[in-house]
């Protein structure tokens, strides 16, 4: 893994379009998924754990507090404390936390900014910007419910129609694509993207009927963070 840790991949800012991005992030739900058909919680999924290799192919590593799923729903208050969610300090927690975790990293690949954490506020956890792309996936994986989250399959079959869809109907027609700029790229791929959410929503809807909820606005999750500066910045080392 050559490249080193996803946070130090997105440290050098501008260089990986949002085309790749979505490839990489497909990449670790599909990790998270064969974590989760393993009955297990890796419960520290976050960019420094997230190994990366010369192809921008990314793996989910550090697997040191990882834990089967306990049929009582209780578990040990492990984990870094700024990246969990709401129920992770009641110790009654499942799969779902991993979902949260992972809408924070989602977050953090697509605006290149990780979020703020303030130990003694009510709102623990913000964005400092908000995403491009995915918003309300994000939103979802995010929720304070961890029953309104949705499945690792869902997320890793949602982001990988993008995938495809891009790449079938933008770049096998654009053969000049790459060699646009890392900016001009983003601005094909947001074009793309705003014309084809609203037809992959409502298939993604019909694939996953019991998981998916009317309607992103519904949904009470971490928010962009509205003025001031004087939060607690993220330095949570590895466990």
């Amino acid at each position: 893994m050559a490249r080193g840790s996803l946070s130090n991949v997105l440290k050098n800012k501008g260089k990986i379009s949002l085309r790749r991005k979505v490839h990489m992030a497909r990449q670790i739900a599909s990790g998270m998924r064969k974590i989760h058909e393993h009955h297990m919680i890796h419960r520290d999924i976050r960019s420094d754990n997230i190994l990366v290799n010369q192809q921008y192919t990314c793996k989910i590593g550090d697997m040191g507090i990882a834990r089967v799923v306990d049929p009582f729903n209780q578990h040990t208050r492990i984990g870094c404390q700024p990246f969990m969610p709401p129920e992770f300090h009641s110790g009654t927690y499942d799969q779902k936390l991993d979902i949260f975790t992972f809408g924070l990293t989602l977050n953090e690949l697509f605006t290149e900014t990780q979020h703020i954490f303030q130990f003694l506020g009510k709102e623990k956890i913000a964005f400092q910007e908000e995403s491009p792309i995915f918003q309300d996936l994000i939103a979802r994986c995010t929720a304070h419910d961890p029953k309104h989250r949705p499945a690792a399959i869902e997320i890793e079959k949602t982001l990988e129609l993008y995938a495809q869809g891009f790449d079938m109907i933008i770049l096998k027609k654009n053969l000049g694509y790459i060699r646009l700029s890392t900016e001009q790229k983003n601005q094909v791929f947001i074009k793309f993207y705003e014309q084809f959410h609203k037809p992959a929503t409502e298939f993604i809807r019909k694939k996953f009927p019991a998981e998916f909820l009317e309607g992103p606005k519904s949904i009470a999750g971490v928010r962009v963070k509205q003025g001031g500066n004087d939060e607690q910045q993220i330095n949570c080392p590895i466990q």
